[in-house]
């Protein structure tokens, strides 16, 4: 049944692809709004929006640390390899700790700053530092989603040198040996049970689980589609409420009536893992319909990613935290989630902000940065 499997798999994310170009297309067709579309040169304005974001990652970091019993608290778990412990600080709901959320697009804006304007250092440390701290409580998707939208600024707002080719290899061994430190002081004890002993080996354990656990279970799953399609029949929750930000929905189930059991009887893997596949997921907790709706999402997403792509200021984090859920969706989808909303009304807010006190800009800037043409290059395989 291997074939009928990645034959459904591929169709669908065919679909999927097919799906974000249009809102894409769509999103470039809404012109920019004139109070928020001011130029990159325009430093006060960017700075501004920079200083909201910043002082949003301060609090929610400064409430996570004090719910952690501070700084004593947080490196006293980091000393014991036992970091997983601090994702009690976060509160498991919405509140000021869903602040640190910001850290993931403040730190990558103040390091492009940093390069293109030759000032600022101590601002984007601070945001740098912010940012590893929420990767080591809770959240090391923030940082790879950080990396991403970095790569994006980049691309779109050159800083005024090439980046060399020689310095690609040190950054990637760089961000390896931060994931590294990271899942060490998370799951060291984890992986010390199951034999493994030290932290390089921990951390090519954890990728290949990351990478191929997705990849079996929607496989799995699409298998078991078309010899036990009743299973995702009678699902746990609502169809429509795949659509609905995952804040706002009612407390997980618990038991044999949560999605991922659906799946779980015909598809082998480690039940610890909570990330397995956007489409596995989706069909088991929504069911059909529940798929079919998360298109919606994915073309809401596309669409704010054509929009925002034609801003050629700070708003164009947003592209890149779309461009960041795109290129997870064959493991999670993130478009409902509360890290993706939050960012989303988090940078538009603090861009309100800037444009209210400091009024509309002179002149419309509407550069053509190419960013929509990112979308376009995302290929089946990367959303895979």
């Amino acid at each position: 049944m291997t074939g009928i499997g990645i034959l459904t798999l591929g169709v669908w994310y065919g679909l999927v692809v097919a799906v974000a170009s249009l809102g894409t297309s769509l999103g470039r067709r809404v012109r920019p709004s004139a109070h928020l579309n001011w130029s990159d040169q325009d430093q006060a304005r960017e700075k501004a929006l920079y200083l909201i974001l910043t002082i949003f990652s301060v609090i929610g970091m400064a409430t996570v640390l004090a719910n952690a019993g501070g700084i004593s608290g947080f490196l006293a778990a980091l000393n014991a390899t036992d970091a997983n412990s601090l994702k009690e600080a976060t509160g498991g709901a919405a509140g000021l700790t869903t602040l640190r959320y910001t850290t993931a697009i403040a730190a990558p804006l103040g390091i492009h700053r940093l390069l293109r304007n030759r000032r600022g250092f101590t601002l984007a440390a601070l945001n740098a530092v912010l940012l590893f701290l929420n990767a080591a409580v809770a959240s090391r998707l923030s940082l790879l989603m950080a990396v991403m939208v970095l790569l994006y600024l980049l691309v779109t707002r050159p800083v005024g040198f090439r980046i060399r080719k020689r310095w690609i290899l040190p950054g990637a061994a760089a961000v390896f040996g931060l994931l590294t430190l990271l899942n060490y002081t998370r799951n060291a004890r984890y992986y010390e049970a199951a034999g493994v002993s030290d932290p390089v080996s921990m951390s090519i354990v954890q990728a290949l689980t990351y990478l191929g656990t997705p990849f079996q279970v929607a496989l799995g799953t699409a298998n078991a589609i078309h010899f036990r399609g009743a299973t995702f029949s009678q699902p746990p929750d609502e169809w429509w409420t795949v659509l609905v930000p995952t804040f706002f929905r009612s407390e997980p189930r618990t038991g044999d009536a949560t999605g991922t059991n659906r799946y779980s009887q015909f598809v082998d893997y480690n039940a610890s893992l909570t990330t397995n596949s956007a489409f596995a997921d989706t069909l088991a907790t929504f069911g059909p319909w529940g798929l079919v709706a998360s298109l919606v999402l994915i073309a809401s997403a596309a669409l704010l990613f054509g929009h925002f792509a034609q801003y050629g200021n700070g708003l164009a984090l947003i592209p890149g935290v779309v461009l960041y859920g795109m290129a997870e969706y064959w493991r999670i989808l993130l478009f409902s989630q509360g890290i993706f909303v939050y960012l989303v009304i988090a940078t538009l807010i603090a861009a309100c902000a800037v444009a209210a006190f400091r009024g509309t800009p002179n002149r419309l800037r509407e550069p053509d940065l190419g960013g929509g043409k990112l979308m376009d290059a995302v290929s089946p395989r990367s959303l895979s």
